[in-house]
Parts: structure tokens; C-alpha cells; sequence
């Protein structure tokens, strides 16, 4: 994950740059949930809020990602 952020230099300096820190925190639990190699890998399907925290980490950076491409989802 070290690398992605590392050739991601825009979610980089928003996440330094971000006061509210919800970037740092969708980075932090996107990270968290990928290295968790058991509910990546494995027909478990996790517990229900850290599903649905991922899946609000991801809209947001993506919603980020997008804009930085002048795009809307």
C-alpha cells in the first residue's frame, strides 16, 4: 500500500494537507482492512461496519481521484 501512496502524490498532500483528517482516516482503514490477508482472501465476509467503513474510504478517495481528473461519479 506504501508503494500506491507513493506514486499517488495528490492523495499524498491531501492527506498532509487535510485538517479534518478524513483522508488520513479513509487511507488508514483502506490500508488496515487490504493487509488483513483473511478477509481478502477467504470466503469469511468480515464484520459488517468494517465492510461498510471500507466502502466509505474507497468512495471518498475515489470521489478524490476523480475530481483531481476534472471527472464526477
Amino acid at each position: 500500500m506504501t508503494k500506491l501512496l507513493n506514486g499517488l502524490p495528490e492523495i499524498q498532500k491531501a492527506i498532509q494537507l487535510d485538517r479534518t483528517n478524513n483522508y488520513q482516516n479513509a487511507w488508514n482503514i483502506i490500508s488496515k482492512l487490504w493487509r488483513n490477508n483473511e478477509l481478502c482472501y477467504s470466503e469469511k465476509i468480515g464484520n459488517e461496519q468494517d465492510r461498510k467503513s471500507f466502502i466509505e474510504a474507497v468512495k471518498l478517495l475515489h470521489d478524490f481521484i476523480l475530481r483531481q481528473q476534472d471527472e464526477t461519479s
